[in-house]
């Protein structure tokens, strides 16, 4: 693969990855005022949000139950890797009884707190060619996994 990175065109494998990774992680920068404090606009955000939910004017992410947690659980499929937390589904779906209320706790935190710690703000994402330039990084959508 031979991609272009500010007019310098590279085969390394680092990096493509760290110039894909980047231009993945900043791509929302559009949705960002000029303002001093560099925070989102808003305005922008709620417009993109109306378009993309066919003026639904509300999002609402419902709490969970620790029986909706617990049968997440079950369902994971023993036969796959593991994730960035490095526990086999297997760990995960015996352990379920155990860990399921302080999980359904977590989660609903999350839901009602606008804070995240940086450790679930990680994902893999390969880059999928969307057509035009191959060298090109706008033509590339990222695919998260």
């Amino acid at each position: 693969m031979i991609i272009n990175i500010d007019g310098y065109k590279t085969t390394d494998p680092s990096e493509i990855t760290t110039a894909f990774c980047n231009f993945f992680a900043n791509i929302t920068t559009e949705y960002r005022s000029s303002t001093a404090t560099g925070q989102p606009d808003f305005v922008k955000v709620e417009k993109l949000l109306k378009e993309k939910l066919n003026g639904i004017p509300q999002f609402i992410i419902p709490m969970v139950t620790v029986e909706f947690v617990m049968k997440q659980f079950s369902s994971l499929k023993s036969d796959t890797s593991t994730g960035f937390d490095n526990l086999r589904a297997e760990v995960l779906k015996c352990s379920a009884h155990v860990i399921s209320a302080p999980i359904t706790k977590i989660i609903n935190l999350s839901i009602t707190m606008p804070l995240f710690t940086s450790r679930w703000k990680c994902a893999r994402a390969t880059p999928i060619f969307k057509g035009g330039s191959p060298t090109d990084m706008n033509c590339y959508r990222p695919k998260h996994s």
